[in-house]
This record gives C-alpha cells, structure tokens and sequence, in this order.
C-alpha cells in the first residue's frame, strides 16, 4: 500500500533502515514508524480504504533539520514549502502518475533508452516492505 511513499521518502533520506517499529496494525491499515541509521524517523500510516464512505486523505509531510516543512497533497495535486512564515506554492502538473510511468516502460522498451529508473531503488523499498510485512 505505501510502497511509492517509501520511495519519496528514500529519494529524501539517504540512509538505510535501522528498525521498524509498528504502532498499530490491523485488517487494511498500518501505522509504524521507520528509524533510519542516519537517526531520522518517519511516521507513515497506510490505509486501504472503501472511498464510498470515506474521505480519501493522501498527505506527507516532511520536516527538514532546518525547519522547513514540506506538504504535499497527492490527492488534491498540492505541494507547499513553508519556511519562517511563509508558504510557497509549487505548480503540480494534472496527470495520472501510473500511466505516466507505464508510458515511460513503454518507450525505453521500444527505444532501447535505458531505464533511469534505478533497479536498487526499485530493491531498497521492497526490503522495506518485506521488513514491515514480518513486523
């Protein structure tokens, strides 16, 4: 369920996990907390979820060690960086991620383009869903 939140959330940190600490855990969501051997914590909470009767939230928001505060909004196509007070707004194009990154596949196949989309990447967040799945 969060696999592409893991991916953001190691394009920011460059660090390998230390531990995994689950908060709360039932039938279709997860709240835990990944410790990062650089010492940095990631709260990150996944739920699936019936949108019939729900509100669907998809946020991350991210503090950096000097004090700017990071929004996004997956959902609404929303992203802010907020620093002393005051709030920047950044442009978002409207577009379908997934089919955007199927469409990419498809070219470098056709083309013979090398795929920048890096396999270790692709590797680090699958060991951090297999280490929260054994959790």
């Amino acid at each position: 369920l969060m696999i592409h939140d893991i991916d953001i959330i190691n394009s920011f940190i460059n660090s390998s996990i230390e531990k995994i600490r689950i908060v709360h855990k039932r039938k279709n969501y997860i709240k835990c907390n990944l410790i990062f051997k650089n010492k940095i914590i990631v709260d990150l909470t996944s739920e699936r979820t019936n949108a019939k009767n729900k509100k669907v939230v998809r946020k991350m928001n991210i503090i950096t060690n000097d004090k700017k505060e990071i929004e996004i909004d997956f959902m609404r196509k929303k992203s802010s960086i907020n620093y002393l007070n005051k709030k920047n707004y950044l442009n978002s194009k409207d577009n379908n991620q997934l089919e955007e990154e199927m469409k990419y596949l498809y070219y470098c196949i056709n083309s013979g383009e090398e795929n920048l989309i890096s396999t270790n990447e692709a590797k680090n967040c699958s060991i951090i869903i297999q280490k929260i799945e054994n959790s």
